[in-house]
């Protein structure tokens, strides 16, 4: 699940909620979070980023978190079904 999350969000080219995360890969938000979280404690060679920003509603402001995947090992790109391992 780590991988397929963390190369989805690779492909996305942007930071992504915990919610799109949790939609796209029909989870729970909480399972969501885990997931991100559990991506950003590999020492694979994933480089990633957490950066928070408020987003405006009704009641004033919240804080809003955006994950992103900047680097992906070759180990986690997509393979063909003819090419070497």
């Amino acid at each position: 699940m780590e991988r397929k999350t963390a190369r989805w969000v690779y492909e996305q080219a942007r930071g992504v909620t915990a919610k799109e995360v949790a939609k796209r890969f029909r989870l729970n938000e909480h399972t969501a979070r885990l997931v991100i979280h559990a991506i950003m404690r590999r020492t694979d060679g994933i480089r990633c980023a957490l950066t928070g920003t408020y987003e405006k509603t009704a009641k004033g402001r919240r804080p809003v978190k955006y994950f992103s995947v900047t680097r992906l090992p070759d180990e986690y790109q997509l393979r063909g079904k003819g090419m070497d391992k």
